[in-house]
């Protein structure tokens, strides 16, 4: 059995079926006979078969809802790790994010995540004063962090983010069409 979008279930094919006969209103009257609501749900389906690439019959179309991975994440992240939790699964199932960055609300498409800086250390050798041994320090000289990159709705463009800066995220229901590959992987 092929594999099947979630989502292009029957009762989704006849939502949409309904939905267009609304809002054609009486111009659906006019059509020919073959444009019934089963000849246009098959046309739908057809379609849909096509534009997907997908090989289904009519009894491969599951009944089975449309799901989240994950219910909509809302209210404050807690901590670094979880903004990074709620990124991936927004990445994972193609929805905006509602942020809170720099005091500034905005919705985001997530795209990936990337580190900035890199960490090098200096070590360094010393005679411990207390013990007359000879010891090796290591200093932090420079320091790496994460970014989260996405399009911003409110500028425009694809923004880099510090993930410590995001003040507030809630993972959305709204969906996008990416513009570049996701990459939720951390």
């Amino acid at each position: 059995m092929p594999l099947i979008p979630r989502g292009f279930t029957p009762k989704f094919v006849d939502r949409l079926t309904d939905r267009l006969k609304r809002e054609l209103g009486d111009r659906v009257d006019g059509l020919p006979e073959s444009f019934s609501r089963e000849d246009l749900s098959r046309r739908l389906k057809d379609k849909l078969r096509e534009q997907l690439g997908l090989d289904w019959q009519e009894g491969d179309i599951t009944d089975e809802p449309f799901r989240l991975e994950e219910p909509t994440i809302a209210g404050p992240p807690q901590g670094p790790d979880d903004v990074i939790h709620r990124l991936q699964v927004a990445m994972r199932q193609g929805v905006y994010v509602h942020m809170r960055y720099h005091n500034v609300y905005r919705d985001v498409e997530p795209y990936s995540f990337r580190w900035r800086g890199i960490k090098e250390y200096h070590q360094e050798q010393y005679k411990d004063p207390n013990t007359g041994r000879a010891r090796t320090r290591t200093t932090k000289v420079k320091d790496s962090y994460p970014l989260f990159y996405g399009w911003c709705t409110k500028d425009k463009g694809i923004e880099a983010f510090k993930i410590e800066k995001i003040q507030d995220l809630q993972v959305t229901k709204r969906h996008f069409n990416p513009r570049w590959p996701v990459e939720p992987n951390y």
